[in-house]
């Protein structure tokens, strides 16, 4: 019969898209007191454009939140940046700062990790999370300042000295020790 050779059959195609991510510390290395940027980057691999793509950032230890090239949100030590829509071959970077608390010893790792999502099947998963670990420098700036208490130095008396000594920092500075040789 001629008019039952027709079919129809409705389904939703959805597309997938491969985003990944990648975090890296800048130059120069982080120094406890001061302000720590890093670069996020996230590209769309395809096949299909992405949309509804966010990173969600975990700040490191000892840090708090410094501000962002993009809009980021959040609070605490996690922070989501919304990016929205993202074309197949495409990519977007931009930087997160952190404040590093001064008291951070050298050596330490600032160990951040950053994922993103989007709204798209996403089937290579290896590369939906970056982290980046720079290790802590310390730079401190002591000073000291002696002084004679109470007028001109006369042979055969006694004095007193005021010694003070300062930290410019910007990192804590720890095990001072003044040693003053008469």
């Amino acid at each position: 019969v001629s008019g039952n050779n027709v079919d129809r059959v409705s389904s939703l195609v959805r597309g997938n898209s491969d985003l990944a991510i990648l975090k890296v510390g800048q130059d120069p290395p982080p120094v406890a007191g001061q302000v720590y940027s890093y670069t996020i980057t996230v590209n769309n691999n395809g096949p299909s454009d992405a949309t509804g793509v966010t990173v969600v950032d975990t700040l490191p230890q000892s840090t708090t939140f410094a501000g962002s090239t993009d809009s980021c949100s959040g609070s605490g030590r996690v922070y989501t940046c919304t990016i929205g829509s993202l074309a197949n071959s495409a990519n977007v970077a931009f930087d997160i700062g952190v404040n590093i608390d001064s008291a951070v010893l050298a050596g330490t790792a600032l160990t951040n990790t950053a994922s993103v999502f989007g709204e798209q099947q996403d089937f290579v998963t290896d590369n939906n999370t970056a982290e980046a670990a720079p290790i802590v420098g310390r730079q401190v700036g002591l000073a000291i300042d002696k002084q004679l208490s109470g007028g001109p130095a006369i042979a055969g008396q006694s004095y007193t000295f005021q010694v003070e000594v300062s930290n410019g920092g910007p990192s804590d500075a720890a095990n001072v020790t003044v040693r003053d040789i008469l």
